[in-house]
Formats: structure tokens, C-alpha cells, sequence
């Protein structure tokens, strides 16, 4: 295991594949949890929504039923004027009269069954009533009536109360108010009915799983009815806008609002936003624990083929380590099954097998060099001797006063030396003397018809040249070039700074020339490969030995000029002996 860390280590690419996978993976199983999540969520929110309507309907009807039995108590006056001389009167009630009030108040409680209890509230009178329907018995209304301070403070006709509780003989009621004034002139009081509640508790009590979940109706700032009523609802906005996530009781729960307003009124549900959240990613934990389930079994098989491919690996570095030790007639010899590795290990003995093979025929060459070697020695002598023979032509020609002939001797015999056994690269001043001592045995024969001219910068002899590369151009024009019937005859030898790495030679010169097709035949001619020994002189030969040296951006261009001759461009890098 400590090897596969270690191969772990030294291959960043393997870290970085492993890396890649694990962050896709992640990034696969995040995006299929959330996408759970959110489905799972809508259909949670679903079941609320579709809950929080039931809901809405049934206050709706509550509601509505109100007017059902409050105005037909004021369309027929006949039938009800017991209620209305109620409202009229401030005398007290005779036994006639209660009983009467009584019938008309049961009349108006029989139209819904819903009805828990209705008091009826004047002003004038020091005494008013609250009807019970289940003992069909009306007595008096307390002071202690939850609802008797805002019947003093009534300002709008028609108005609803939050629940409260009210007690008779021993019998809780748990009644949503809805309050209705009394119409026409001269008359002022209230009817308020209680309405059972019952069936709206039930409805926000299914079971849904939710323990946090709470319906609540308000009317502008007031909390009508609340299945919660610990959360204290004064940080709720009251707007349309209520659906979110908000901080109440200081701890965070979703809100939904019904979309459809009654009368202004604000029908909403509330959960715990962590509850909302476990509930809906109870599936997401399956898909999590497949991920993490499915990255150990893959870091099970990663590791054990890892330590499979790193025992192969080893294999191969200890046959490569004894092929460094020159242990060329090892082999490697275990069992590989990866087809990689096996390939690499037989490219290994092959090339163990090759490297044995050419060591032994290095052996046999350094023999075969040692006697080549030996002969060369032996060839030396031979210039040598032709060096001694020239001086002793050359001291004849003193004795018999033959100067000049004596002096071409001396500088055929220093340009023999420069051709044999001499240095590839030389100092540029060392390659001019050269050509110098090279145009004086051309000037022999030529005398003052030709002239050379020298024109190089002082930077320029400042590097060095590959030996003998004038010697071909000055050939080249006394062979191609040197026009007998001119007077003055020239060759030019220009030498600059072309750029940061390159020198530029212009060799320039009047004599014959050559036509626009043969100079483009002819540097044509350079760049094409030397196929026999034939070819191996002239200026095709020093282009060759230009690249050879210099790379493939050096060597010689032809152009024609405009008047007779011909220009020769030599480039080559600037390099120092």
C-alpha cells in the first residue's frame, strides 16, 4: 500500500484523474439529491396547498352562511318583530316578549347547523341576551363576555372576531364570531353568531407528517383563527406578498398564502423550514448513501488494481535499473497482464537484447578504429614530405633569383597546410587571410586585371566561420565569372551585422553573369540533397556545409544583377571561437 502511495504521489496526472472523479461524482449526486429534493418538495407543498384550500373553503362557508341567517331577520318585519322592537325598546323584557325573542332566535340558529350560540346586543338596554341552540335556553349575557368590549367599540357593520371560548352549564364552546349591525334608522345594537370550528380544526389537523404545521386566518393586523397561537404573529407582513421564508419566534419557517382573497382576509399555513427540509430530503439519504456506498467500492477496486499495476510497474523498474547497472543480459521474465506494461516490458528486453548486441559491435568497431587510426598515422607522412619537397623547390628558386616563383611556391604550400589537418571552425580574420593568400596565385596568372576589394565591419571580425567557405566562391568566379576582355575586373567581399543572430556576406563581382532562369535553376539546384561524390564540390557543397553547421536557415543565395555579374549572399549565425 505504501508503494501505491508513493506511485500516487509521483504521478500528478493519477492525481488528477482521481480528483476529476471524485468532483463528478459529487457533482452527479448533488445535482440527482437536489433534483429529489425539489420534486420531493413541490409535492410536500402540493399536499399543503390542496390542504390550506380545504381550509379556505371551509371558512368560506362559515362565512357565507352568515348571511343566510342574518338578513332574513330584517327583510320581514312581521316575522321577526320581536327582534327588531328589541333593538327599538330599551323597556325590560316582559315574559311574552322573551319568549317570542327566544323563537325568532332559535329560527335564526335552525338555518345552520353550525351555530353554537347568538347574542343579540343594544346599546340602550342594561340587559341583553345570548341564545344557546343545543339547550335551546337564552339567558343573560354576562360582563364576563369575551366579546361584550368590542361590541361597545363596533364601528363597522359587518365584522368578524377571533375565537374564543365560551362557557354554558358546565359546556365549552370554541366559536368563530362573525358580528352583523343592525340596519335601518334609528337603531343601534349588534347580532353576533358563534360558529362551531370543529370541522376547520380537523381540516388543519390532518395528518401530514408535519408536527410544526400550523394554519392561521387574519384579517388585516388581527389573528382570527391560529391552530398555533404560541407563535406570535406581529413580525408577519401584511400583504400579498407572504410567501417565503421568514424568521418568526426566532427560528425560521416557510409561509404560503392562498392566492384568493375573501374579503381581505389572509388564509395561510406555516412550517418549520428544517422540518420542511428532512421531510422532503428523506429520499435525497438513499441517493447519498448509494454515492458514498458507490465512491468506497470504487476506491476498493482503484486501490487494488493500483497495487496490481504498481507490483508490474516495479517489475519493469527493476529490469530498467539493471539495464542501468549494465547487466545488458538481463531479462524480465514474471508475469504481466496488463497489455500496456507487457508491451513496454518486451520493448525492454528487446532493447537490452539491442543494446548487448550494439556494445559488442562498438567493441569490434574501437578494434577496427585503433588500426584505422594507425594507418592515418602513417598517411600523415606523406604531406609532410610534399611540405619539405616545396621547400626545397622554394630555396632553388632563391639561389637562382627566381623570387616571385619562389614566393607562390611559399603560398602554395601555406594554403596546402590550411587544407589538411586544420581546425573546422577558425577566427574570420584567419578564413580572410586564407582567401588573400589563395587570390595572390590567381593574381599570378591573372596580373593586374582583376582586383579584389574588401569591405567587412570591425563588429563582424569580431566571430568566427566554418574553414574554406571563400575558397569555393573565389573558384567559383575565375572558373564561371572572370570576364578576360574586361579592363578592370572586380570581386567584392562585403561583411555586416544582419541581426541580433545572423551575419550577412555579399560577394559581388562584373564578370560574366548568368540569366534570370539559370540563377533560379541554380539555387534550386543547392537545396537539393548531395546524391554522389560527384556533387560533392563547388558552391552546392558549401550550402550543404553551411546547413550542416549553422542549421537550415543558413547557407548561399543567387541574384542577378542589373548590369554584368553576379551577387552571391552567404548568411550564417554569429558565433565566437
Amino acid at each position: 500500500m505504501k508503494k501505491s502511495s508513493s506511485l500516487l504521489r509521483s504521478n500528478p496526472m493519477l492525481r488528477r484523474l482521481i480528483f476529476f472523479f471524485l468532483v463528478v461524482t459529487c457533482m452527479i449526486g448533488m445535482i440527482a439529491c437536489y433534483s429529489i429534493y425539489r420534486q420531493k418538495r413541490i409535492e410536500l407543498l402540493s399536499v399543503l396547498d390542496q390542504q390550506l384550500f380545504r381550509v379556505a373553503e371551509e371558512y368560506k362557508d362559515i362565512t357565507e352562511d352568515f348571511w343566510e341567517i342574518y338578513l332574513p331577520v330584517f327583510e320581514d318585519q312581521n316575522d321577526n318583530t320581536s327582534i327588531s322592537q328589541y333593538f327599538e325598546n330599551n323597556s325590560v323584557l316582559s315574559p311574552v316578549e322573551r319568549f317570542n325573542l327566544t323563537e325568532a332566535l332559535s329560527s335564526m340558529s335552525s338555518r345552520d347547523e353550525k351555530v353554537q350560540w347568538i347574542a343579540i346586543y343594544s346599546p340602550k338596554r342594561e340587559i341583553n341576551y345570548i341564545y344557546f341552540p343545543v339547550v335551546d335556553s337564552m339567558q343573560v349575557l354576562e360582563d364576563d363576555f369575551p366579546y361584550l368590549e368590542k361590541l361597545t367599540e363596533k364601528t363597522r357593520r359587518m365584522d368578524i372576531y377571533p375565537s374564543e371560548k365560551i362557557q354554558n352549564q358546565d359546556l365549552d364552546y370554541e366559536s368563530l364570531a362573525i358580528v352583523g349591525g343592525v340596519p335601518g334608522n334609528g337603531m343601534e345594537g349588534s347580532i353576533i353568531v358563534g360558529y362551531d370550528i370543529g370541522t376547520l380544526q380537523r381540516l388543519c389537523e390532518e395528518n401530514n407528517g408535519f408536527s410544526s404545521l400550523s394554519f392561521s386566518i387574519a384579517w388585516g393586523d388581527r389573528i382570527l383563527f391560529s391552530t398555533d397561537k404560541s407563535i406570535e404573529w406581529a413580525e408577519r407582513k401584511a400583504d400579498s406578498e407572504l410567501d417565503g421564508i421568514y424568521w418568526i419566534n426566532g427560528e425560521k419557517r416557510y409561509i404560503k398564502m392562498l392566492g384568493e382573497q375573501l374579503r381581505g382576509e389572509q388564509i395561510f399555513y406555516s412550517v418549520k423550514w428544517w422540518e420542511l427540509f428532512w421531510m422532503a430530503s428523506q429520499s435525497t439519504r438513499i441517493i447519498l448513501l448509494i454515492m458514498i456506498v458507490t465512491i468506497i467500492l470504487s476506491a476498493v477496486v482503484y486501490l487494488l488494481t493500483l497495487q496490481s499495476l504498481t507490483k508490474e510497474v516495479n517489475i519493469i523498474r527493476r529490469g530498467l535499473d539493471m539495464l542501468g547497472q549494465n547487466r545488458l543480459s538481463y531479462r524480465i521474465r514474471e508475469q504481466i497482464n496488463q497489455p500496456e506494461l507487457l508491451a513496454i516490458a518486451e520493448a525492454v528486453n528487446q532493447m537490452a537484447a539491442s543494446l548487448e548486441e550494439n556494445i559488442d559491435r562498438a567493441h569490434e568497431y574501437e578494434l577496427r578504429q585503433r588500426d584505422a587510426e594507425l594507418q592515418e598515422l602513417q598517411a600523415k607522412f606523406n604531406p609532410h614530405f610534399l611540405y619539405n619537397t616545396l621547400e626545397i623547390f622554394r630555396m632553388r628558386c632563391y639561389q637562382n633569383g627566381d623570387e616571385e616563383t619562389a614566393e607562390l611556391i611559399a603560398q602554395t604550400a601555406s594554403i596546402f597546410r590550411g587544407f589538411v589537418g586544420a581546425q573546422t571552425f577558425i577566427p574570420l580574420r584567419e578564413e580572410l587571410a586564407f582567401s588573400k593568400r589563395y587570390l595572390s596565385l590567381f593574381k599570378a596568372r591573372y596580373g593586374e586585371s582583376v582586383k579584389v576589394l574588401y569591405d567587412i565591419d570591425t563588429e563582424v571580425l569580431e566571430y568566427g566561420i566554418v574553414r574554406n567557405v571563400f575558397q569555393p566562391l573565389i573558384e567559383n568566379y575565375f572558373e564561371h565569372g572572370y570576364n578576360p576582355s574586361n579592363k578592370e575586373n572586380y570581386i567584392l567581399f562585403r561583411g555586416s551585422i544582419r541581426d541580433e543572430e545572423t551575419i550577412l556576406f555579399i560577394i559581388e563581382d562584373n564578370g560574366f553573369g548568368m540569366e534570370e532562369e539559370a540563377v533560379k535553376e541554380m539555387n534550386e539546384c543547392l537545396r537539393q540533397p548531395i546524391v554522389s561524390e560527384k556533387e560533392n564540390y563547388g558552391l552546392r557543397n558549401l550550402h550543404r556545409r553551411l546547413q550542416l553547421f549553422y542549421g537550415e536557415k543558413c547557407g548561399i543565395t543567387l541574384y542577378r544583377k542589373n548590369g554584368p555579374g553576379l551577387i552571391i549572399q552567404m548568411v550564417i549565425l554569429k558565433k565566437k571561437c
